[in-house]
């Protein structure tokens, strides 16, 4: 919780003409389900006392576990001495249940803690839920009277949790590289703020 940051970026927004999008997300920077969980209400708290709610359009992005064995492979010295015109065929996975095959307590990738970020998505989701940041008014009352921002569920995880391709590689099984299956990111959120746009 970088509070100098925090105060430049709320400054930012409140002081702004235009309305500013953002798109938020925690990574894979916490180390228990505990800290995410802390981490997420910062936000939410930063988020709601921001000066005018209608001044941000506000996404949350759900975080997607790396893939064991990724390719290029190799160690992580040998990143900067592939040559990358040589294409790296690596087919998606076919369906959910065997990318879960990769993820068990069983197979290492309990060190990267990627097997709790499903759990965290599903906590993060009912949160909002819970608490009216999905109602359907831009600007909403809870029910303890305090003005809330709408947060929008930017839904990456489905068509991102299959796309083994892509990654950094050489040990680096979580980032991907652009062009990639991040660009679709990308089209989400247009289409997203597309959607918003005609629904004022």
């Amino acid at each position: 919780n970088n509070s100098k940051q925090n105060k430049k970026l709320s400054q930012f927004i409140n002081e702004t003409k235009n309305k500013t999008a953002i798109i938020a997300n925690l990574g894979p920077w916490m180390k228990t389900t505990a800290q995410y969980e802390k981490g997420f209400t910062c936000f939410l708290e930063w988020l709601d006392h921001l000066d005018d709610p209608n001044n941000i359009i506000t996404f949350w992005r759900p975080t997607i576990p790396g893939h064991l064995g990724c390719r290029p492979a190799g160690e992580e010295e040998e990143v900067s001495l592939y040559d990358w015109k040589h294409i790296v065929p690596e087919e998606p996975y076919q369906n959910y249940t065997e990318f879960l095959r990769t993820i068990d307590d069983n197979n290492g990738t309990t060190g990267y803690r990627w097997e709790l970020f499903e759990s965290w998505n599903t906590w993060t989701y009912k949160k909002l839920l819970h608490e009216h940041y999905f109602d359907d008014n831009m600007i909403n009352e809870s029910k303890e009277g305090k003005i809330i921002n709408r947060v929008h569920w930017l839904n990456i995880f489905n068509s991102s949790v299959l796309r083994r391709d892509g990654h950094i590689g050489f040990g680096d099984c979580l980032h991907q590289y652009l062009p990639g299956p991040i660009d679709w990111w990308s089209h989400f959120f247009h289409s997203s703020l597309l959607d918003l746009a005609d629904a004022q």
